[in-house]
């Protein structure tokens, strides 16, 4: 008997954890970051975005998108309340103007569309009372955010961030309703100067290029890459014996960074220190210019096909490539 009742116990725990894997196994499971959208607050789609805007106390934020033949882009600009200057001996404070900075902005940018088109919350609190919306920070937001998708605008007011999560309050104020939603939106705004600045020069990679052409005083040189080697270029005349001085110097102008977007720049010299046109096997794949500032001390712009307007690049690294351009281009 007791061999007996020991096998229908064995029994009995297989059955249930066999049920146990069952449910687990075909049950819906949360996001891996255990949230569920609640509610979308707005349609997209990302490419009827026309502009975001963006004010709180000390800031405002513009963003208008743009495409032209290279793809989509933004123009941010950023206006920032300039700190009060210390008092004077007679004890006034002066007031400065607000700083405004003007700058291109690309991926980042795209990023931010696509988390506001559509706009979903992980949290929906329905309609709050006025007397509690100071609970949410919603009695005096913080900030105020809208968004142009086609020709209608939708508004979001910013309270209070939620407690231990990464979401903020907000309100529709038109419909008067309340959710949570995304922070990071929110920083992508707040920091708009450092978080939607465009970096890079160009947006392809290296390893897909497939010659490049150097133009500077006059001269002309064309290179082919070698191929598996993403660093390692050659003379067009001689496709397999690898030139390092030309690489090395290729590859510090794939250094170069932007420092400050200057969308009108008062002085910008005729003709280029150098320009270099990058090609893959689908064709142009970019350029960028160098010019040097005739001013005693050293100061460069540059411009390619991502950054689209002119942009200061530090000297630091623009210097070493005017030095020794006299050796890459003959």
């Amino acid at each position: 008997m007791k061999a007996t009742k020991g096998v229908w116990m064995h029994l009995g725990l297989l059955g249930a954890a066999t049920a146990v894997a069952f449910v687990t196994a075909s049950a819906k499971h949360e996001p891996a970051e255990g949230k569920r959208v609640e509610a979308e607050l707005w349609p997209g789609p990302v490419e009827a975005v026309r502009q975001i805007s963006y004010e709180a106390e000390d800031r405002k934020v513009s963003i208008t998108t743009a495409k032209d033949a290279v793809g989509t882009y933004a123009v941010v600009e950023q206006t920032k309340d300039a700190l009060k200057a210390p008092a004077s001996d007679a004890g006034v404070s002066v007031s400065k103007p607000p700083e405004v900075k003007r700058f291109i902005g690309v991926d980042e940018v795209q990023k931010l569309v696509e988390l506001l088109a559509p706009a979903k919350s992980y949290r929906s609190l329905g309609k709050i009372d006025a007397q509690h919306l100071a609970d949410y920070g919603l009695d005096k937001p913080e900030s105020k955010l809208s968004i142009t998708i086609g020709d209608k605008v939708r508004r979001l007011e910013v309270g209070a961030l939620t407690p231990g999560s990464g979401d903020y309050y907000v309100r529709e104020p038109d419909a008067g309703l309340v959710h949570t939603f995304n922070a990071d939106v929110i920083g992508r705004l707040k920091f708009a100067d450092s978080r939607l600045l465009e970096h890079d020069m160009h947006g392809f990679h290296v390893e897909d290029l497939r010659s490049v052409e150097i133009q500077a005083a006059g001269k002309t040189r064309k290179l082919v890459r070698i191929e598996g080697k993403a660093d390692v270029w050659a003379d067009a005349a001689k496709p397999n014996v690898a030139d390092e001085t030309v690489s090395n110097w290729l590859a510090k102008v794939q250094r170069l960074r932007p420092q400050t977007y200057v969308e009108k720049p008062a002085q910008v010299p005729a003709t280029a220190l150098v320009r270099v046109d990058y090609r893959d096997k689908s064709g142009t794949a970019g350029f960028v210019e160098l010019y040097r500032l005739p001013e005693a001390q050293k100061k460069y712009l540059a411009r390619s096909e991502r950054t689209r307007w002119y942009v200061e690049v530090p000297a630091t690294l623009a210097e070493p490539i005017e030095t020794d351009l006299a050796t890459v281009v003959k």
